[in-house]
């Protein structure tokens, strides 16, 4: 049994169509019309909505070009007269069964941010999504929804898609729900005991699960059944002395939570100085970090014996950081002023002595104004002890604050422009030297290697090789 339009209803959707096709303007209120039409008669058309999201695409960013108004003109492009065409020339041969029989092969698919898996009968199969690669776009999906359906009716097969409960769906989501147990790492334990006899026993472990929790009281991605809390982020740090070990994406965030809390704790982190966080978690430091040399069972898996793909290669930094501000600043003033004790007297650097002791300055986080007054100072105590040194001698000192990574206004120590501009103004003053104060004559050698002739060159012979032959 089959549904079909009737006569008339065919010739009005053929006449819309028509004329909106002859068209190359037309009002949004127009082209919803007969779009109005079209979905009208779905009922009786099995592939109409295939053949129309152009019209309606076209209509959507004509409204929201024009702020809603249907009144407006559009332009009818090329993807709209086709399938405008498609309704013209087939409205007439198209038809809706009422029953369909009962599928004959059944396929069941699944897909997760792990992949896509599908099963057919006996036949199973699952493809691990790359990232990279996958797209999700919907003019991709659209495009290949089409190809299926046509080639379906060009092999007389009709689709019929129904939604299955994912605890029903055991097969095609089988591999999408194995537990990934690869990635539950653990501290080396004579590590954490060497830690816990340094600044004593933290109150819970902040990312950690029933595998490889440190400590009894532990946070956990996922709910756990043995865990305290379950995601580290949603509540306050400041109510205990916590150990984290997160994961190397987050530490930039850990840092930024631990100044927001004021909280007090341990933290490894892998030492890496040239990423963004690292700067931010040297400043929140308040006692010397211990650094874990790379070695074999540094991180271990509690279930397994797998060795660490940056086994070879990664070295961590254990940490006790603090948000509050007085904690750091204590541990400022602990650091040595100097390099190493020759005897009873140390090597002090004149710019940390001068700046920062006198004027009671972080030699850490110094202002722009010392910063200024420090580069002048350095330059005049130069000049004084080696006659025509300046703009060099200066831009290596702005070279080793720039590598502090001090921050003003948004600009690197090095970048700012009033940097910049006093750099300018030494360097007008007391421009560099060049390189080469004093080149040998060449033509010495030529007219002497031509007088002797001592290895009986003809005159052919380049002045080139003349000259590399008697050096």
């Amino acid at each position: 049994m089959i549904v079909t339009l009737p006569t008339d209803r065919q010739k009005k959707i053929t006449g819309a169509c028509y004329n909106l096709s002859c068209k190359i303007w037309a009002s949004i209120r127009k082209v919803a019309q007969v779009i109005g039409m079209l979905v009208a008669s779905f009922s009786a058309v099995e592939l109409g909505k295939m053949h129309y999201r152009h019209l309606e695409k076209r209509k959507t960013e004509g409204l929201k070009k024009h702020k809603g108004n249907y009144d407006a003109i559009m332009y009818i492009n090329l993807p709209m007269k086709q399938e405008l065409s498609l309704w013209i020339d087939n409205i007439h041969l198209q038809y809706r069964k009422i029953c369909r029989p009962y599928p004959t092969k059944i396929l069941e698919t699944d897909a997760s941010l792990q992949g896509w898996g599908a099963k057919l009968g006996m036949q199973k199969n699952w493809r691990p999504l790359d990232n990279s690669r996958e797209t999700r776009s919907y003019q991709r999906l659209r495009i290949a929804g089409n190809f299926i359906w046509e080639w379906c009716v060009q092999h007389d097969i009709w689709l019929t898609c129904s939604h299955k409960a994912g605890k029903l769906n055991l097969e095609a989501d089988k591999e999408s729900r194995a537990f990934k147990d690869n990635l539950e790492w653990k501290l080396d334990g004579n590590i954490i005991k060497h830690i816990c006899n340094t600044w004593g026993v933290s109150d819970i472990d902040l990312f950690a699960s029933r595998l490889n929790s440190q400590i009894p009281r532990y946070c956990s991605w996922k709910p756990d059944p043995e865990c305290e809390c379950v995601d580290a982020f949603r509540f306050a740090w400041n109510a205990y002395l916590f150990y984290a070990f997160p994961p190397f994406s987050l530490l930039g965030r850990c840092v930024q939570k631990i100044k927001r809390d004021m909280s007090k704790g341990i933290i490894v982190a892998p030492l890496w100085p040239t990423q963004p966080w690292f700067t931010r978690l040297i400043e929140i430091l308040m006692d010397f970090p211990i650094i874990i040399k790379k070695r074999k069972g540094l991180l271990i898996l509690p279930h397994q014996d797998v060795q660490h793909p940056l086994e070879q290669t990664l070295r961590l930094v254990v940490c006790k950081v603090s948000g509050r501000t007085s904690d750091t600043e204590d541990f400022q003033r602990k650091l040595p002023i100097f390099s190493c004790n020759l005897g009873d007297q140390g090597l002090r650097n004149n710019i940390t002595r001068i700046y920062c002791s006198e004027r009671e300055t972080s030699p850490i986080l110094p202002t722009l104004e010392t910063v200024v007054e420090c580069l002048s100072s350095f330059v005049f105590l130069t000049c004084q002890y080696s006659k025509g040194l300046g703009y060099e001698s200066l831009n290596t000192a702005r070279g080793a604050l720039s590598a502090l990574g001090l921050q003003f206004d948004g600009f690197r120590v090095g970048n700012h422009p009033l940097i910049i501009r006093y750099m300018k103004g030494v360097f007008a003053s007391r421009p560099s030297k060049p390189r080469y104060t004093y080149i040998w004559d060449v033509d010495k050698v030529l007219l002497n290697f031509e007088a002797s002739n001592a290895y009986g060159l003809d005159s052919s012979c380049t002045c080139t090789y003349v000259t590399v032959v008697e050096l």
